[in-house]
């Protein structure tokens, strides 16, 4: 498999989280732990796709900042606009399998905000890709 036909996958995959965050965006019964949970797999799968497209190796981890530094690293950095989505990071497994006391709680998602940044890093990665 090429390294486009793998971003895309990613692509692909990342829309499946996308199209979760936009159903449940206004449903208050989803606890942010769960909507967070498929921002941050969404931002992960198109950081990766990113990387792969570029043939920059990375470790396998959940941590956004890691991957966006790999692509500064590389000479591709991230777009400073979608820097609030790197806090994605404690969803991908921290908040989604503890239960945050006092003091290590989240505060409340703006849904809109992060599905609208990330629908724009997901155009940005297939400007990169040249696809639609």
């Amino acid at each position: 498999m090429t390294s486009l036909q793998q971003a895309t996958v990613l692509i692909n995959k990342a829309d499946g989280d996308i199209h979760v965050l936009t159903i449940l965006r206004g449903d208050i019964s989803t606890p942010d732990e769960i909507w967070g949970f498929h921002a941050q797999q969404a931002v992960e799968k198109l950081l990766k796709c990113l990387l792969v497209f570029r043939s920059i190796a990375f470790p396998f981890t959940h941590h956004l900042l890691e991957l966006a530094d790999r692509l500064q690293d590389a000479g591709y950095a991230l777009d400073v606009r979608f820097e609030p989505l790197l806090d994605l990071t404690p969803y991908a497994v921290e908040l989604r399998y503890s239960t945050p006391g006092p003091k290590t709680a989240e505060p409340p998602l703006d849904r809109q905000a992060v599905l609208r940044l990330i629908t724009e890093l997901r155009q940005a990665a297939c400007t990169v890709l040249d696809r639609k």
